[in-house]
């Protein structure tokens, strides 16, 4: 982008957004750039707006031309194009909710307002008041480069904080659709297993039994020809059996501890896998799909109107299992907004 053309962009927003810029330093500033300033109506500011729009687009016709002789790839020209169309439309909103705004002052109440904007531009009650909501929180620098959908998402999602870090974005133009998801719901470190090894719980659990059973079979068994002296305590291993002992009996007790052994190893296995948290399997009700915003929530109609008594109600559903994970929740989170959004415009 060329510096005339980022010159008259930033005048644009200036004059349509800084109540306190006039006309005759935004002249000043572009003429000592060199930029031929002969054709731009003086006499309001929205005259003056508009002829530097036009005197924009002249501008960006010439360096089409001059990129193209210079070889400048397509992409290349539609990225500048792009680029200049996003600033404008986003001043365009802010001008647009502030015309809103003194529009809403002019009329005698809430229904004649909306009444006119829904009849003389079909702007529903919900956008009429986005648009205000976004001119107000977002005026000037440095939201003018901001695209309005991520604008109106900030507006009715982002906590103080999260406003903070999303201007800090904005200052180094880094705030877009992406870094915004990633501001609104920062993704989580993956749950890491915990890895039993089954081998060797199941080795030494199959040691400890053996050497248990061997400690108690072996003081049973008489072997022919030794006398014995006494009990035997904790044998390593258990002494030769004569050929003419039948040790059936403690084979089948051994192969019977192994089967226990091998039953017990696959139980723990079991209980030491990890459990990841899945997502709310709380049932669908009736209520969310209701066209009733307050009904949603679970208010009556007098509390419809109270910012304290919806957001309890919001973060109680929320906290039963109705968060983000599950599909009520765009439903419910939208009552929350546009009940506030109905109380704030209604109390102003």
């Amino acid at each position: 982008m060329s510096t005339k053309i980022e010159a008259v962009t930033n005048a644009i927003v200036t004059i349509r957004t800084d109540a306190k810029a006039t006309i005759k330093s935004v002249v000043a500033g572009l003429t000592e750039l060199g930029i031929n300033t002969d054709s731009l109506e003086t006499k309001t500011k929205i005259l003056f707006g508009d002829s530097l729009r036009v005197l924009l687009d002249t501008l960006v016709e010439e360096e089409k031309a001059a990129a193209a002789a210079d070889s400048l790839t397509e992409l290349e020209s539609l990225k500048v194009a792009i680029e200049l169309t996003i600033q404008s439309a986003s001043s365009s909103i802010f001008e647009l909710g502030n015309l809103l705004i003194k529009a809403r002052e002019a009329c005698e109440d809430q229904k004649e307002f909306l009444d006119w904007t829904e009849t003389n531009f079909n702007i529903k009650k919900a956008w009429a008041f986005k648009l205000m909501k976004v001119s107000q929180t977002f005026s000037g620098e440095p939201w003018s480069k901001v695209a309005p959908s991520v604008l109106y998402t900030l507006s009715s999602q982002a906590t103080d904080e999260q406003m903070e870090e999303a201007r800090k974005l904005a200052e180094v133009n880094k705030l877009d659709s992406k870094a915004l998801k990633q501001l609104l719901a920062p993704t989580l470190p993956p749950v890491k297993p915990v890895v039993v090894d089954s081998g060797a719980v199941q080795q030494e659990a199959s040691k400890s039994v053996q050497q248990a059973l061997a400690t108690t079979l072996i003081n049973d068994i008489h072997v022919e020809g030794v006398e014995s002296t006494g009990p035997i305590v904790q044998p390593v291993a258990p002494p030769a059996v004569s050929p003419t002992v039948d040790n059936t009996e403690l084979q089948a007790k051994l192969s019977e501890a192994l089967s226990t052994i091998q039953q017990l190893s696959a139980r723990i296995e079991e209980l030491t896998q990890p459990r990841l948290r899945t997502s709310s399997d709380m049932p669908m009700l009736p209520q969310f799909s209701s066209p009733c915003l307050y009904a949603r929530l679970g208010l009556a109609s007098e509390d419809a109107g109270d910012k304290a008594k919806i957001l309890e109600a919001f973060r109680a559903l929320c906290k039963a299992g109705y968060g983000r994970a599950h599909e009520a929740f765009p439903l419910i989170d939208e009552a929350r907004h546009e009940l506030i959004h109905a109380g704030e415009a209604v109390a102003a």
